[in-house]
This record gives structure tokens, sequence and C-alpha cells, in this order.
């Protein structure tokens, strides 16, 4: 029996002025709108995102991006899949040109080299990039502790954490510490919030996932 012929989705590089994390980002038509996708990797692997960037939203909703669903389109003659968000909207001037800047240093410099200027803080720093880490120093890295403290483990590094109107929206999780979140849930009020907690939680053991980790680069990773 002839199988149906799978709809072909259309994406385009989110951004392209320069060989960015960024340019690794597709925009694309889900469920009637413009959002992005993140290749990662498998049907899997994307689902754990979403249930990680989920968890962290329910907590901290000021502080992360939408996550709506998974999708998947082909790169480099692979079909790779991946959490589809929204786009976040209003990201400073100082968080784009750090970006940049970050890049810039992956593609001409060696690591050894890139991690002495970009994670050492070794060699000539540009202002905009001593004003965009000092915002996560004083704005992120403390909702970041008190994500650890509830059971998720945030990736810090100022390329991963946006500036957006203000304030800090993390990019990246690392892992959750599903016996924290519990304890988070139990302290709660029976309420539509705990309930759905306590859903993400499951569809995450079920995963047979006691510590599901991030699968991002360790030179950007959290020290």
């Amino acid at each position: 029996m002839p199988q149906p012929r799978r709809k072909k989705i259309a994406t385009r590089r989110a951004f392209t002025s320069f060989k960015t994390e960024e340019a690794q980002i597709h925009a694309m038509r889900f469920k009637g709108r413009t959002r992005v996708i993140r290749p990662i990797g498998t049907r899997k692997e994307a689902n754990l995102d979403l249930s990680r960037h989920s968890v962290f939203r329910l907590l901290f909703p000021g502080n992360a991006i939408t996550p709506v669903g998974v999708s998947s389109l082909v790169e480099g003659g692979t079909r790779k899949h991946g959490l589809v968000s929204e786009i976040v909207r209003g990201r400073s001037h100082d968080y784009k040109q750090y970006q940049q800047w970050v890049y810039q240093q992956l593609h001409s410099k060696g690591t050894s080299q890139f991690i002495k200027v970009v994670n050492e803080g070794k060699g000539r720093r540009p202002d905009f990039v001593k004003r965009h880490e000092a915002f996560v120093k004083e704005l992120a890295d403390p909702i970041s502790e008190r994500a650890l403290d509830m059971g998720i483990e945030l990736n810090t590094h100022p390329v991963n954490v946006c500036n957006a109107g203000g304030k800090p929206v993390f990019f990246e999780i690392l892992s959750l510490n599903l016996r924290r979140l519990k304890s988070v849930a139990a302290r709660m009020p029976k309420s539509a919030q705990r309930a759905e907690l306590e859903k993400l939680i499951e569809r995450v053991r079920r995963s047979r996932h006691k510590r599901v980790v991030g699968s991002s680069a360790s030179m950007f990773g959290s020290e």
C-alpha cells in the first residue's frame, strides 16, 4: 500500500548576517504562525527539551522562552528534530553585539584561546561585553540560583542569557532534578499550576531519565 506523502515544511535561516549560534536557528511556520526551531537530534531529545523548558516556564514565566511544540527539518541531508518556540522580542543591542563577538572569537581563534578570552575574561574586552556580562551577573545569576534550588539547572553562560527588555531570558536548560521538583510540587497548594508541574515531572520520569541532561557544548556550559 503506498505511503502518504510527507508534507514539506517551509523553513529559512532565522539569522544569516554571520555564522553565529542564531544562524543555526530556523524560522518556520508552525501551527499557523512564524516561530523558531533549533534542530538538536532525535524526537526523544526534542521532547525532553520541550519538557525542560515547559517546567522552567511554569515556575519562572518572566525569564523563559515560550515552548510550543516539537517539529523537524532536514539539515545537512539529515532529518533533525527540535523544540519550536516563540521568537524572543526586544533583545538588547548589547546582547546582539555580544553574541556576534563570541562567535567571531570562536571562528577566528583556536579553542584554548577562545576559552581564555571568552570564558576566563583575558585580553581586550569591548564595553558591550562588559555591560552584558554585568547584566547577567546582577540579574540572571540570582534567578539561576533560585532555579537550581528548585531542581532546574540553567546554562548561565552570557551567550545563552538574553537581555530582553531588561529581563534575563534563558535559552538552555542543562538538567532537571526530579526529586527536588517533586518537593516543590508537594509544597504548592492544589492548583492548575501544581497539576501541570506534576504532569510534566511524570512525563520526564517515564522517559527513564532521572536526571535529564542537556546537549550544550562544554565551552558554553555553566561553570
